[in-house]
């Protein structure tokens, strides 16, 4: 088939739950279950992280060939700063009682009288980190999401948007069209 155009509601795939899906493949060979190209979104979307948190995504872009499926995605900043918060607290004893979010990497955390500064980024193995730069855990780095496991994207990068929400950007770590 030329294009083959798949909507869902409500569905669950690879540990994510999804409000809606919407998406066209194109060069569909139905028999060998085998896909030339997708392009498409997934809305409302829920994941499960390592602590058993869940965090609500608004919409998960998909794009790409047979040989790259590539996802974009922005964590909301209430959304992040839980998340965020949840892993320091798991990681210090201390709950913050501020999470501060800066553009284009920066993260400042207040838990416990201490200030705890650091950057965003995705390590070797395609998490989101936090690297922390100062403060009682400098020089470690806290994981905040495991891509390919709570996430089924192997991250590549990491932004903090304008207004303190989290954009991702990865490859899709499955075979879904081949």
């Amino acid at each position: 088939a030329d294009t083959v155009h798949i909507t869902a509601t409500d569905a669950d795939f690879r540990g994510l739950q999804i409000g809606s899906l919407d998406i066209v493949l194109g060069d569909v060979a139905i028999l060998d279950r085998t896909a030339g190209a997708i392009d498409g979104q997934l809305d409302d979307v829920t994941i499960r992280v390592a602590g058993g948190e869940r965090v609500s995504i608004d919409r998960i872009t998909i794009g790409g060939t047979l040989e790259k499926v590539t996802t974009t995605t922005v964590i909301p900043n209430a959304e992040a700063e839980v998340l965020i918060a949840d892993a320091v607290e798991a990681q210090t004893g201390a709950r913050p009682t501020a999470v501060t979010l800066t553009a284009p990497s920066g993260l400042t955390v207040k838990a416990a009288g201490q200030t705890i500064k650091g950057t965003f980024a995705v390590n070797a193995k395609g998490d989101l980190v936090v690297r922390a730069t100062d403060g009682p855990v400098a020089d470690t780095e806290i994981v905040l999401v495991r891509g390919g496991d709570d996430l089924p994207i192997e991250l590549t990068s990491v932004k903090v948007t304008s207004d303190g929400g989290l954009r991702l950007a990865g490859d899709l770590a499955i075979g879904l069209l081949g």
